[in-house]
Formats: C-alpha cells, structure tokens, sequence
C-alpha cells in the first residue's frame, strides 16, 4: 500500500511537473539592511525560501514543522514535543549542515548539530535553505547544506499581537509580540511560552523563548542591526528506546547574540562587520528511582563561541559584482568528560557575473585554517541560464566542501577517535525550472550526485559500545523535484518528492538513518476573505538504524497527515485549530522513539 502510494505521489509530481517553496532570489537583492546576508548563490544553486506569510497560513508551531515539506530535507525527532531533534539534507549527517540563526552558528560545538525542537515559528520572518555544499561561502561543516533562520525585524506601523493555544496532553502556549517601523528604525520583541505534559506521566517540557531584533539606518553610510534569542527549556525523559525513567530531565539555556554595523550600505561597495556569539549549557540530570540502590547521574555540557566577520561587496559594472571577507571562530566546551577550545579562521573570495541579462555564473574559492588539522582549500563554481522563447531556467554547479570532526567525535570517552581524519566532498548538481501565468504554475527539477571521503559514522565495535570512525568512502546521489499549481483563486497544489540513493562504499549498505524516498503534499484554500484551510500530508520511505555489530534494524515507512483552519471572527481576532497527525498513525523517526497519537489544539490571535 505505501509502495502504490508513493508511485502514485511520484507520477503525480512528474506528470504535472509543479513546486512547492521553490524560489529565485538574485544576490543583487541580499544587501538588505538587517537581513544578515541572505543567499550568496543567488539563481544559479537549489534553493527554497519560506517567508513568514507561507508559515502563517501553515500554522506551524515550530521551525522544525516547517521544515518538513523542503524537498531534500528529512526531520528526525526522538518522540514527543521537546524530545531532541535533528535535520539532514540530501543524505547528510546532521552535523554536516549550518545552521544560522541570524547570522550566528548555532551548532553545537560538541555535538556538531543544532536542536530544533523548542523553537517557535511564529517570530521567524524567513527561512533560506540552499541544498547541498556551501562550504566556499558559508565555511567549513556546510556539506550537506545550508539553513538560515532570520527572525522578524519589525516593519509598518508599531503594533501588537497576542495568542494564546491549547491542546492534547495539557499543552498550553502563550506569546505576545510588538514590532514597528518608523523613518530609519525597525525594532521587533516577541516572548513564546509553551508547557505539555508529554506522552506519559513522568514527561512533559517547559519553553520559554525570547526573540528581540532591530535596525537602524544612522547615516547614508551608516547602518546598525543586532538580534538575540534566548531560550530556556526543561524537558522530562519518559520515553525512548530503552526503560522508562520517571526521575530524569534535561535544562538547557541557549542565548544567541549578533550585531552588525554596515557601512555604505547603499552604495556600490558595502562594508560589514559583524560580531557573533552562541552560548549553549546543557544539564542532563538523573535522580535515583524509589526503591531501588541507583546513584544519582549528572551530565553537564557548556559550550560557548565567539565569532568574527568581515564582509566587503564591491560592484563592478559589466565586470560583475565582488564579494570578499575574512572570518574566525572560537568554540569552548566544558563538559562533565573534557574541556576543549580551538580557533577556526578562514579567507574568501567570491565572483559573480552576468554577461548578459540570461546568463549567471557564480565562482568562489575559501581558505580555511582548522585548529587541528592545518590548511583546507575548498573552491566552488556555478552557472544559471534562462533559456529564450521558453523561458526555462537551466542551472549547473560544483562545490567542494569539509567538515572536521566535532570536539564529541574527537574526545568523548569510550566514543570519541583522535585519529579522525576532515570530511571531504565534491557535489555536481544540474537543475531546471520554470514558473508559468504569473506564478500560478511552477515546477523545479534538480539531480544531484555528492561523494564524500573519511565520512565519519557511529559505529559499533566488537565489545556491543559505539564509536565515531572514519568510514572510507560514501555517495549520495538523487533527484528533488517540487512543484505548485493555483487552478483558482485562493486555491493552491503543492508538492515536493526527493529520491535518494546513499550508499557506504567500503560495504556497499545504504547509509544509516537515510530514508530513500520522502514526499510532501500540501494545500492551502482561502474559501473567502475571512477563513483559510491547509492540509498536509507527509510521505517518508523506510530507513536503516544499527543495533549491534552485525545486524541494523528497519525504522518502518509511514505517512502523517496534519491540517489547520483559521477563521477571522472580527477585525482583529482570528480563531485558529489544528490538527497534528490526524489518522493516527503509529511511528518513529528515531528506532525505539515512538511519535505521539493524534493532537488537537485551539486558539487565538489577537493584532492591534
């Protein structure tokens, strides 16, 4: 029945040839003030853009829930609301891609990937996600891709805004937010508070978020923008893969902060300096059972880093436009096993160039110095091409990426390898798209093919413990396709398919924790001014996860559906409810991590 299903999406998506998310943005628009420099590839690379209007009317709680229906991107959450989540792209590791929250890294320093799970949607104002190596313009560990996060700047008249929501499993979520424009000042503020219960008695989560951001234009050559988000959460640990344990909960406190000055901000050079910091402490604290002689258990994982920017364009008329810059990163961890720092800095240079009014190329080359492993030298290289009478968008690209490994992979006990090796890749990737009636109907095809030596992987050893290792050669190769149709006014088709062939060469087995195929299928209906529909249905193959030394258990296939409907009740208040996996299905995204049932929530909006 799944196999019949998924032929069934997949014909459906070839046959009407349509997209969904998929947008064109030229470089020549990213030098928006507060914008925290947007897509450095502009048409010429797969990129999707999701503005904070397609995140409304998708009623997503969570980052994370938005992701979902990005082609090449596949989700893994360990069970409930809260639970750790993680994101790949393209067969990646999670730890293979960047993740940017106005313009800070937010991936942990030890772990190598960026938790998803507590943070709201609702103060986010885009989410850029180029697929595939971006090593040469965004720096090392962009492998699998890039996500960036730009949360709301604040823009028109100053208002206000209040929700409130609730739910399943005595979940409650509040936030209000204020946010202006007025001359040469934006500011924004928003507090999201969410409390559930969770799947069983012995868990539930408690998140508080913060999200402040502003900018301000001082001078013709002067500009200022500066962003923090703070988030605070305890989540229990009821559930997962091996016993219950009703007394254990984890406390994290994550603080991002950036600030960016730009000078000559609209002229045809344009300078920025940017500061970044990411401050990440992590408690993992275990009481003993009642009756029972366990000792208490406590993990603790501080992690800090500090980060430098420079940033200069230079445009240059019929010579096409030049983007230079210099960075350094400072990671520290403190952890309950070590305690660790290393400095990464690096050079780059990026070209862009348009001969004629259809044709885009792209080139760049970064020099990156890695604290344990010396010199890398990555380069890149990308062309976009809109075909005459037609007009059909071609595109065609190279990229060399690196990755090293995380301060976990390198020296935790009994797990980490200091003999790791640096990931390295090269992708080649073709694509076509092409937009018809005024964007009515549009479709995106792209077919891409990355290798990657010394990949590093959990391995099992011979003793039934884990252990980071180099795993010689791997390669991913697939094709994405999207696409979106509007037969009528307020009524709009989308859909996205991503085919995935990853496979470990020293063995020939198809990666871990890689589904083949993931679909998503989505609907939005606005039946008139004052009410709106959307449905979601999400479609993910099956996939692999290791046990033991010699045997990988099978994470079953399956599909969920989700749907909201929003209804403005008067001028300023509009009623919203929601759906989470409305058929009830029973599965896991993580092996031994059940996902909950069916979920029902209810709330309101209120704008002033």
């Amino acid at each position: 029945m799944w196999t019949r299903g998924l032929l069934c999406a997949a014909v459906f998506i070839t046959a009407t040839h349509i997209g969904w998310a998929e947008e064109s943005v030229s470089t020549s628009d990213a030098r928006t003030v507060g914008s925290h420099e947007p897509l450095r590839y502009g048409t010429t690379r797969s990129t999707t853009v999701i503005r904070a209007d397609e995140i409304e009317r998708s009623q997503s709680q969570t980052v994370l829930d938005v992701l979902r229906t990005v082609p090449g991107v596949f989700v893994r959450q360990s069970g409930a609301l809260g639970r750790t989540t993680s994101v790949i792209v393209r067969g990646s590791t999670e730890s293979q891609v960047l993740v940017l929250l106005d313009g800070v890294d937010v991936g942990s320093p030890t772990l190598g990937n960026y938790d998803f799970s507590t943070l709201p949607a609702r103060f986010v104002e885009r989410i850029e996600i180029i697929r595939g190596s971006a090593t040469t313009a965004y720096g090392a560990k962009a492998i699998g891709g890039v996500i960036n996060i730009v949360t709301k700047r604040g823009d028109g008249p100053l208002h206000l805004q209040t929700r409130g929501e609730f739910g399943s499993r005595r979940t409650f979520q509040e936030s209000v937010a204020v946010g202006g424009q007025r001359e040469g000042l934006r500011g924004y503020l928003g507090v999201d508070r969410l409390d559930s219960h969770g799947i069983g008695s012995p868990e539930g989560v408690a998140v508080t978020h913060v999200a402040t951001a502003g900018s301000a234009t001082l001078a013709k050559w002067l500009a200022l923008d500066a962003a923090v988000n703070s988030d605070r959460s305890r989540v229990g640990i009821g559930d997962g893969a091996f016993t219950l344990d009703p007394n254990r909960f984890v406390e994290r406190q994550q603080v991002t902060a950036s600030t960016t000055m730009h000078l000559m901000p609209d002229g045809p050079s344009d300078h920025a300096l940017q500061f970044s910091y990411n401050l990440d402490n992590l408690l993992d604290f275990d009481e003993p059972n009642p009756g029972t002689l366990d000792e208490q258990a406590k993990s603790i994982i501080n992690t800090q880093r500090y980060g430098l920017e420079l940033r200069n364009h230079f445009e240059a008329g019929p010579l096409g436009r030049l983007t230079t810059g210099a960075e350094a990163h400072d990671d520290e961890a403190r952890t309950t096993n070590f305690t660790k720092s290393h400095v990464t800095w690096s050079w780059y240079l990026q070209h862009e160039l348009t001969p004629t009014d259809r044709l885009t190329l792209v080139g760049g080359v970064r020099d990156t110095r890695l604290h344990f492993f010396g010199q890398a030298v990555t380069a890149d290289a990308s062309a976009a091409y809109r075909l005459p009478v037609i007009e059909t968008e071609l595109r065609a690209s190279f990229s060399q990426g690196i990755r090293p490994p995380t301060m976990n992979e390198l020296f935790f006990p009994d797990y980490g390898n200091p003999d790791l090796s640096p990931e390295k890749s090269r992708m080649f990737e073709i694509g076509a798209g092409r937009d018809w009636w005024g964007n009515r109907v549009g479709g995106d095809i792209a077919w891409f093919h990355t290798r990657v030596k010394d990949l590093i992987q959990t391995t099992t050893t011979s003793g039934g413990g884990f252990r980071a290792a180099n795993i010689s050669r791997a390669v991913m190769t697939g094709v994405e396709m999207t696409g979106h149709v509007e037969p009528l006014t307020g009524l709009r088709f989308g859909a996205a398919w991503t085919l995935l062939d990853a496979t470990d060469l020293s063995n020939h087995d198809e990666l871990a924790r890689v589904p083949q195929q993931t679909v998503a299928l989505t609907t939005d209906y606005a039946g008139a001014s004052w009410w709106r529909v959307h449905l979601r249905t999400t479609l993910v193959g099956h996939q692999e996860e290791p046990v033991d030394v010699n045997n990988r258990q099978r994470v079953k296939a399956y599909a969920r559906l989700d749907g909201g409907v929003s209804v403005q009740v008067a001028r300023h208040v509009r009623l919203r409810g929601r759906v989470e996996n409305l058929l009830n299905r029973r599965y896991s995204e993580v092996l031994g991590f059940p996902s909950s049932g069916t979920a029902v929530y209810v709330g309101a909006v209120v704008d002033l």
